[in-house]
């Protein structure tokens, strides 16, 4: 612990905040953070795939939200799905793009044959984003 606080914080916590990070590009406002966050708390009581569930469906109403197709509709039509995709990786796996990923779901999504929830939900369920939901389930739930 530091004068700022805990240096290590829960990874519930982290992966809300990623999902406000990512996808919606800020810091959440507390009540936003606290019901997102309860709700993944609430499903870390419960087991994997509940956690799956719950950051499946917040990732999706984030990247559905209204907020989102602001800055969509912000970025040149050149510039929306390799941008989407850094929202992604950031959002879910916590890092920027590896090429070779990269340029798959670019392609995927550019020649139709992926939607962008798809790719979303590919994320959600890879096994690098399920070992983040193991890392929740493991710091148990709280009392």
């Amino acid at each position: 612990t530091t004068i700022f606080g805990s240096s290590n914080p829960r990874p519930e916590v982290n992966v809300t905040m990623d999902l406000y990070r990512g996808i919606l590009g800020r810091i959440p406002d507390s009540a936003g953070f606290n019901y997102w966050l309860g709700r993944v708390r609430a499903a870390q009581c419960q087991g994997p795939g509940a956690v799956t569930a719950e950051v499946n469906g917040l990732s999706q109403q984030f990247l559905n939200s209204q907020e989102y197709a602001n800055t969509w509709s912000g970025r040149s039509s050149s510039q929306r799905v390799p941008m989407l995709m850094g929202d992604l990786y950031n959002a879910l796996m916590r890092r920027g793009p590896d090429l070779a990923g990269y340029q798959f779901y670019v392609g995927q999504i550019n020649a139709g044959g992926k939607s962008i929830d798809q790719v979303r939900a590919d994320f959600v369920q890879s096994p690098e984003f399920q070992a983040r939901v193991s890392a929740i389930v493991s710091a148990q739930c709280l009392p």
